[in-house]
């Protein structure tokens, strides 16, 4: 995403479901360039696009090999000049960098989930296509599928975004609602958001690998993380089907 933006604009859906949060400015630029294009993107995760960084040349001078994140602005030597403040390692939607994420994704990561959070994905508007086929009615509930890190929106989402799912939490940091989004950009690609990190334990089976990987995380140190999920996978069936690059 970094360094081939033609690879993006070659395909009909960009599919985001790691744990998306460092972005370099070109990987934003060419992901938004590729939606102003018409390509379709989900992400299936939360918490994306959320710090920016910068890919340097390791010691033996091969370019795009180191990732750096300063974090603080005070710390990081492109923050002292203008013509490169805008590259600033801290997180997009503050300053210098003042560029939230929000209007890319529809939403954007919920900081009173860092912590993390644990709860039902509740449905908000089960009416459409994306919820074909699943069963679902408002106010039902997806169990255990929310957190440990979620999205929401903050003012700042594109116009005619529909919200899918609109879920409680009461975290140490505060409360807030987890939102799962979808909306169409001008171009006519859709852009959806899980706005869950637990979404893609619903399309596999991650218990055991998010066990042994963050044992301490609320929702796995308890016995609560979900494992996979016949609704959830029907729901990217869905959105494949109605972009035209699946039956």
């Amino acid at each position: 995403m970094h360094e081939k933006s033609d690879e993006l604009l070659n395909t009909s859906i960009a599919f985001l479901g790691g744990h998306e949060e460092y972005w370099s400015r070109d990987m934003r630029n060419h992901l938004q360039a590729a939606i102003d294009a018409g390509v379709n993107t989900i992400f299936t995760d939360a918490d994306s696009i959320y710090w920016q960084v910068r890919l340097e040349s390791d010691h033996q001078g091969v370019r795009d090999r180191v990732l750096v994140c300063y974090r603080d602005p005070s710390e990081d030597p492109d923050a002292a000049s203008p013509e490169t403040r805008v590259e600033t390692t801290v997180r997009f939607r503050d300053p210098p960098v003042n560029w939230p994420e929000e209007p890319l994704i529809g939403v954007m990561f919920n900081q009173n989930s860092a912590h993390g959070v644990s709860g039902d994905l509740v449905i908000h508007d089960a009416s459409g296509w994306v919820f074909a086929g699943t069963g679902l009615r408002d106010g039902d509930h997806l169990v255990d599928y929310m957190g440990p890190e979620v999205d929401s929106s903050h003012g700042l989402s594109p116009a005619g975004m529909q919200v899918l799912t609109d879920s409680p939490f009461d975290a140490p940091l505060g409360r807030g609602v987890a939102e799962m989004t979808i909306y169409r950009a001008e171009s006519g690609a859709l852009v959806f958001d899980s706005g869950t990190s637990r979404f893609n334990y619903g399309l596999e089976d991650y218990r055991e690998l998010a066990r042994n990987f963050s044992p301490t995380i609320v929702g796995l140190s308890n016995g609560t993380c979900p494992g996979s999920s016949p609704v959830i996978q029907q729901i990217i069936r869905n959105f494949f089907s109605h972009v035209g690059v699946r039956k």
